[in-house]
């Protein structure tokens, strides 16, 4: 008993001086390091059996022996060097409750980092090439997470689930994706904003305060939100507002424009709706439906195409004596022209190419003549012909103009006559 405390001991001081508590010895010693001829392995079997009772080992086994606990004692000061920070605020540490603390002595969750850098410094990377993980980032940047907290961070340029989000800043807030489909019951500490995603295709942005709901900052030559929809029954929009004040669209960039609205050319089905439907249901309503102010000086207006006639903005109609308001207020104007033929008078009817709710106004007027020849334009119709015209039998698609020699005299032989005409009523819907 007495020889192996001896050993114990022996072995102590070989390795080092001999301290008590968190002390290590001040000097490494490595035995027989300068004559590695005084040490011997000793054999596979002796290894596996050991020493029997009055057995002596060689002194170049105890060398051997005492060789490699040295080897051994440096190897794990080394490990524990390594695994002992440099910081000078705060040291790599494992509490007894098993939480570990990066950059603090203190861990208050499992996994615990505090950094105290400045700038560009990373407080937590991973970087893994490995599938199904609970955090997953991927060599291109794609990050997966399928149960996580950011608070209080920046999440920029980053893809989730195959959803790009771009310079998302959360700030003093905690936002909880649950799920890789699916985010429910999200919280925003702060009562800044709330996101509530009930299911994968609804998102609901809720602010809490006087704060813009959504902003979409596009400073690169692209589209700035797109909405693709494949809804076919009436009334399923592609964007849906309900407000006091709809939609205002701000052109803000020179040689641009504030609204383009159009359809598809080649649609096979026929339409059956207008391209744009102002509809003003509140039957009380005072105010214009459409209203155009313009500071420039081109068109307020222009439209082209067939059969599409153009509103007018007054809605003013007398008959006789009585004034009235007229909704859908609209104007049909033409020219024609008829040979006089020597006769007193010609007819010609007129047909409005538009039904009228009701007879419209109709102006008729001489335009001039033109002799021998038809006119194509009605500048053709550049030579004086003396004649009135008139018109009668005015309907809601159509009147008939008369036109008369002065004075009782037969109209010209072979002179066409021009005429113009306008119709203003209301349009039939």
């Amino acid at each position: 008993m007495k020889r192996s405390i001896g050993i114990i001991l022996l072995t102590m001081v070989l390795l080092g001086s001999i301290t008590y508590g968190y002390e290590k010895p001040d000097a490494k010693t490595i035995w027989t390091n300068a004559t590695p001829g005084n040490r011997q392995e000793p054999g596979g079997s002796k290894k596996n059996t050991g020493y029997v009772a009055g057995e002596r080992p060689g002194f170049k086994t105890w060398n051997w022996l005492i060789y490699n606990l040295g080897l051994w004692t440096n190897y794990l000061e080394d490990v524990t060097d390594t695994l002992k920070t440099s910081s000078t605020t705060a040291d790599g540490y494992i509490g007894q409750t098993g939480d570990i603390g990066i950059g603090t002595s203190t861990p208050t969750a499992k996994a615990h980092i505090v950094s105290t850098g400045t700038g560009t410094d990373v407080a937590f990377q991973i970087d893994t090439t490995q599938q199904n993980k609970a955090i997953y980032v991927s060599s291109s940047g794609v990050v997966e997470i399928a149960s996580a907290t950011v608070q209080n961070q920046t999440v920029e340029q980053q893809t989730v689930t195959n959803q790009t989000i771009t310079n998302l800043a959360v700030s003093s807030e905690v936002v909880t994706y649950l799920t890789a489909t699916n985010i429910k019951n999200t919280q925003l500490s702060s009562g800044n904003s709330a996101v509530d995603v009930l299911t994968s295709s609804q998102i609901t942005i809720t602010p809490a305060s006087a704060v813009v709901g959504l902003t979409i900052d596009q400073n690169e030559d692209e589209v700035g939100l797109k909405v693709d929809s494949e809804a076919t029954s009436g009334g399923k929009w592609g964007i849906l507002v309900n407000a006091k004040y709809g939609i205002e669209s701000v052109q803000d960039i020179a040689d641009g424009r504030g609204l383009t609205v159009y359809r598809l050319d080649g649609l096979e089905q026929i339409e059956s709706h207008p391209l744009v439907f102002f509809n003003e249901q509140n039957a009380e309503a005072t105010q214009p439906v459409l209203e155009i102010t313009n500071a420039g000086s081109g068109e307020d207006i222009i439209a082209s195409g067939i059969g599409i006639p153009d509103l007018l903005y007054d809605i003013h109609r007398q008959d006789i004596a009585a004034n009235s308001a007229k909704t859908d207020q609209t104007v049909r104007k033409g020219w024609t022209f008829k040979d006089g033929g020597g006769v007193p008078t010609q007819t010609i009817v007129i047909t409005f190419g538009i039904t009228f709710d009701e007879p419209p106004i109709v102006l008729v007027s001489a335009c001039g003549s033109l002799i021998n020849v038809d006119p194509t334009t009605i500048d053709d119709l550049n030579a004086v012909g003396l004649c009135s015209v008139n018109c009668y039998g005015i309907t809601t698609t159509g009147c008939t103009i008369i036109i008369s020699g002065l004075d009782g005299a037969n109209l010209a032989n072979a002179r066409r006559y021009g005429a113009t005409w306008v119709a203003i009523g209301t349009l039939a819907r």
